[in-house]
């Protein structure tokens, strides 16, 4: 094979994607928002955050 035919791989070492790790984050601070608020509230706001 000659160089000029040569091309190497992908550095697959960079890690997820940033829209992934987007996801990833927004995914983690809605469930912590929703762990935090969880006892502050009462009713049917309690009832949609018991059920999400």
């Amino acid at each position: 094979m000659s160089i000029r035919h040569y091309s190497p791989r992908r550095n697959r070492r960079r890690g997820i994607s940033a829209r992934a790790q987007f996801l990833l984050n927004l995914t983690l601070a809605i469930a912590i928002l929703l762990q935090v608020s969880y006892p502050l509230l009462h009713g049917e706001s309690l009832r949609v955050v018991t059920i999400a």
